[in-house]
């Protein structure tokens, strides 16, 4: 496993095995008994029709072979991977689940010198890929399990995932969502017609006899078809009555033969799935409790009342959790309106939150102890800090407001900062700060260690977001307002020039909320740089909270490509699987 894990990206799945070989050369993986976990509409477990089993120890002949249904057995076979979970959507019903790994063997078949697998599944029984033990040699063990996603658990995955420190994660896209490409050329008449011919009877029962029997006349069955459309069989009978209105209807023979050739027991998976069903089955793969018991809500701050009734259900602990926040932006600021005292009233508390404003109220209630903020390239608002600082949040003395000691920009600019000797009740909690392509399993590590209890918190925005104020005020209005704005950081650290800055931030902004939202005189310099703004008619408030949001940065605005948010998924699923397992 490297610090970091590589990802590769492929157009053709069987593409993946040329950079499990380029891996296993660079020994970033063994050479041996690796863990393959699937996600897939489709097994890829079937056998290259022309790859005799010798050919797969020359990767020239095997990479040449191979086919995107193809690929895996054939790594199998030659070693390099001893166990394969597959974790399938809903919807593709082409082997049904098995939970626990099931012991299977592989090897080359001493008659035809392909490579047969003893598994009695249909999939395997219907492409003519089995033979029983005593016909092969050079067998060997593989292991198989499967998983429809929704039955993924901790308690199921684990113990297969113990049994190899070594796996390698293998993702289709067309897990979300996939097309049987059959379905776009031939007619839907015609596919039933093909279905009907190609169908697979299963064994009637599983002794060796009932086997061979099967797999005879499953073989003559195929080679009656393929005759039939792609040799010179004779149509003069009643396979040829049931497929002259295929021919008539002048499709391409090779591809009737290749699309009936899908049909076993079930046919290709088609599901074209709608933006909801792939958020959710997006959530599947973040969930993995007993299951993980995953929200989802529509404002960031309705995350905090799911988080407390999980609470109540004594789903995680009343305090010390460790929130894993995915977010554009930081959400730590603290509520105007809020008194110290009224965050122990959920009612109030539920009230008084909003998206920027959820997080800090929770830890000063005691349930968190820990953020680690996960944010994308383009948020700026804090800078990273990969190991955990230690702050501390407590109750303003004076004020009756939550307060923290940290001395980042971003919390002296909104005057949530206060030093220690002026808060009571105080209690620490610990910060780390990560931009997404910096995380690695080596600095992550020690930072889950020191808690077992996390709440994994992801909004979409960190995928791409818009700074809302960008589409209602002119950029050069934008302009001003950042002047008028922009945070001046303290000349130094000691306490003097903390406190200077603090006086100095708080008047600016009194000033200004006073021109703006209240009844402050315009008759100075101040009102003369405001004036364009307001004869532009912008709403007063709006103009205010437009402002604020500058300090020494603004709200991040990056709409992303559907490119950078395949990567970004991409890089959060490889920064993510290791914090679930």
């Amino acid at each position: 496993m490297e610090d970091r894990l590589r990802v590769e990206i492929v157009e053709d799945h069987n593409d993946v095995l040329p950079c499990i070989y380029k891996a296993i050369g660079r020994k970033l993986i063994p050479f041996e008994n690796n863990t393959l976990i699937h996600f897939d509409s489709h097994p890829d477990m079937l056998i290259p029709n022309d790859l005799n089993a010798d050919d797969v120890f020359d990767k020239d002949i095997l990479f040449d072979a191979i086919s995107i249904e193809n690929w895996i057995l054939p790594a199998i076979y030659a070693g390099h991977l001893s166990s394969v979970i597959w974790i399938k959507p809903k919807w593709a019903y082409q082997m049904s689940d098995q939970w626990l790994y099931k012991t299977h063997f592989i090897g080359k078949h001493i008659e035809s010198g392909k490579i047969r697998v003893t598994c009695l599944y249909n999939y395997f029984l219907s492409e003519l890929c089995y033979a029983p033990l005593d016909e092969l040699e050079n067998a060997k063990p593989f292991k198989l399990a499967i998983f429809t996603v929704d039955k993924v658990t901790r308690s199921r995955m684990m113990p297969l995932l113990e049994e190899s420190p070594n796996y390698i994660v293998d993702f289709d896209l067309d897990f979300f969502s996939t097309r049987n490409p059959f379905k776009s050329i031939i007619a839907p008449e015609h596919l039933e017609i093909l279905r009907e011919l190609f169908t697979f009877t299963p064994p009637t029962s599983l002794d060796p006899n009932g086997i061979k029997n099967c797999i005879e006349n499953r073989n003559e069955q195929l080679r009656a078809l393929k005759e039939a459309l792609i040799g010179s069989g004779c149509l003069d009978n009643i396979l040829g009555d049931r497929l002259r209105p295929l021919l008539a209807a002048g499709y391409d023979r090779i591809t009737l033969f290749d699309a009936g050739s899908t049909f076993d027991d079930s046919e290709l998976p088609h599901h074209l799935a709608s933006a909801n069903e792939i958020q959710q089955m997006f959530l599947e793969l973040l969930s993995m409790e007993d299951r993980l018991r995953v929200e989802i809500v529509e404002d960031h701050n309705d995350v905090l009342p799911c988080i407390y009734k999980a609470i109540g259900r004594k789903l995680i602990p009343f305090e010390n959790n460790t929130l894993i926040h995915f977010d554009s932006h930081p959400d730590m600021l603290i509520p105007n309106d809020l008194n110290a005292d009224d965050v122990f009233d959920k009612d109030i508390l539920f009230d008084a939150i909003s998206i920027e404003n959820w997080i800090l109220p929770a830890i000063y209630a005691g349930h968190l102890s820990s953020v680690i903020w996960i944010k994308p390239k383009w948020a700026y608002q804090m800078s990273d800090q990969w190991l955990y600082k230690t702050h501390f949040i407590g109750k303003h003395i004076e004020s009756g407001k939550i307060r923290v000691t940290c001395l980042y920009n971003y919390f002296l600019s909104e005057l949530c900062y206060a030093p220690l000797d002026e808060l009571e009740n105080a209690k620490p909690f610990k910060l780390a700060i990560f931009t997404v392509d910096k995380v690695t399993r080596s600095r992550m590590m020690p930072l889950l260690e020191e808690s077992p209890n996390y709440i994994v918190d992801f909004d979409l925005d960190f995928f791409s977001t818009r700074n809302p104020f960008k589409s209602i005020i002119a950029p050069e209005h934008l302009e001003i307002l950042r002047e008028l704005f922009t945070f001046t950081p303290p000349t130094s650290l000691d306490p003097n020039g903390i406190k200077n800055c603090i006086e100095n931030r708080n008047e600016q902004l009194r000033a200004l909320k006073e021109a703006l939202i209240g009844s402050g005189c315009l008759d100075n310099i101040l009102g003369d740089r405001l004036r364009p703004l307001l004869a532009a008619g912008y709403d007063r408030i709006t103009l205010f909270d437009a402002g604020s949001t500058f300090d020494d940065s603004e709200l991040p605005h990056h709409l992303a490509s559907a490119n950078e948010i395949q990567q970004m998924f991409l890089e959060v699923f490889r920064n993510t699987i290791f914090i679930k397992l």
